[in-house]
């Protein structure tokens, strides 16, 4: 094994350990009593484990008491465009945890392990995209503890140097947060038909179990799509079941789009999603022109269950209204919330049941300057007698301007269940 330590801090600059073809075969560990700083390109084999340090505790640094004062920082103390790249565990401890992209075209600021990755902070996890640069840290399976979590992409100007970022495991993720998760999109402006892309993402190949003692933002960005493909969209996406837990509110705002070819989207996608929230939630669609994306929605494969537990009104910035506790729904004429045939639903049962505290409610507020703002599963309600489906079905074929999904209109839901 190769152990560095020291009392103040660990500087590990141009000195790269391994390569892609002759990964290192030893446990490699940088521990410091302040901060921990990487510069330099790592490449480890399966049976090493790597450990970065900071705020190094008594017992893994000799005669040094922990100050509250050290950071692990990948690249410099501002950005950097260096690959950690490991097939064993890797751990990472301190005070701040940050990986940001540099400001130069392609380049790429990355932590990557097909093994565990285990991240333990006492304050706050930045994963921060530069100009033109890519961030990102994955794990074979994720575990952070921290305060607050920040995904946040860039500025991408060319489709050869995006400006993603994003934390993301190939199996399961558990983050345990004291205070918020956050996942904002930048800027892009498309230059052809080729994307380019400022997409700002948590991603978990199987199953996902996050708690926040705070609030949880997922953000569109600006898409420029007015002379070729712009995405900066923001999303949080699980192949396998989701359960979230939040204290404050659950936010999904879309982007703002230009022209005719961007996508400004935020996403919470789920296969099944269980989701109790002490605030409220809240889908506030964003401002596209046709053809373009800035809705936002929440999915499942499967079942989708809310517990929304907030008794307090939300204030939407840049909207006058005031809304009642609850779940809310500001966006266009398509909003609402969806079974898989689009037909409309209450939301109080089985495939979409959404429970809520004294004096709660579910608002839709439509703003026909929006895009969507939708929640919607692929399961299809239980079926209906034949002549409750033919009321439906008339219904959903009168002309209102609305188009296909005529049938959210208040009024008609309020017929249909009547009926029932």
């Amino acid at each position: 094994s190769l152990t560095l330590s020291a009392r103040n801090d660990v500087n590990f600059v141009n000195g790269q350990i391994g390569a892609p073809a002759a990964r290192f075969n030893h446990d490699l560990t940088l521990r410091a009593g302040n901060n921990v700083v990487v510069q330099s390109h790592f490449y480890l084999d399966a049976s090493a484990t790597l450990s970065l340090l900071a705020d190094a505790t008594v017992a893994q640094l000799a005669g040094v008491t922990p100050n509250g004062a050290g950071d692990v920082l990948l690249g410099s103390a501002t950005r950097g465009n260096y690959v950690i790249d490991s097939l064993g565990p890797v751990n990472v401890s301190g005070v701040n945890f940050v990986v940001r992209g540099e400001d130069t075209q392609g380049a790429r600021q990355a932590l990557a392990t097909s093994g565990t990755l285990d991240m333990r902070l006492t304050r706050d996890v930045l994963i921060q995209g530069g100009s033109g640069s890519r961030a990102e840290v994955r794990g074979g399976s994720v575990t952070l503890n921290a305060r607050n979590l920040t995904i946040e992409s860039g500025q991408a100007t060319s489709s050869s140097a995006s400006a993603d970022v994003g934390l993301a495991s190939n199996g399961s993720m558990q983050l345990d947060l004291t205070g918020d998760l956050t996942v904002r999109a930048g800027t892009a402006t498309g230059r052809s038909s080729t994307p380019t892309t400022a997409l700002a993402s948590l991603q978990v190949g199987g199953a996902a179990q996050i708690t926040t003692g705070g609030n949880l933002l997922i953000q569109g960005g600006i898409a420029n799509g007015n002379d070729g493909v712009a995405v900066a969209g923001a999303v949080l996406l699980t192949t396998g079941s989701a359960a979230i837990v939040t204290t404050g509110d659950v936010v999904l705002r879309g982007g703002t789009v230009t022209g005719t070819r961007g996508i400004a989207l935020s996403l919470l996608s789920a296969k099944d999603l269980a989701l109790a929230s002490g605030g409220n939630v809240v889908l506030v669609a964003g401002k596209a022109l046709t053809g373009s994306a800035a809705s936002a929605a929440i999915n499942a494969e499967g079942e989708i269950k809310m517990l929304v537990g907030s008794t307090k009104s939300h204030s939407e910035p840049g909207i006058a209204a005031t809304f009642a506790p609850g779940l809310v729904l500001i966006g266009g004429s398509g909003s609402g919330i969806f079974d898989s045939n689009q037909i409309a639903l209450e939301g109080f049962s089985y495939p979409v049941t959404i429970n809520l505290a004294p004096g709660g409610t579910i608002t839709r507020a439509s703003d026909l300057t929006r895009s969507d703002a939708l929640v919607q599963t692929l399961l299809a309600r239980p079926p209906l007698t034949s002549i409750l489906q033919a009321i439906l079905s008339a219904i959903s074929q009168q002309d209102d301007g609305f188009g296909s999904r005529a049938k959210s209109n208040e009024d008609e839901d309020k017929d249909a269940r009547n009926c029932r």
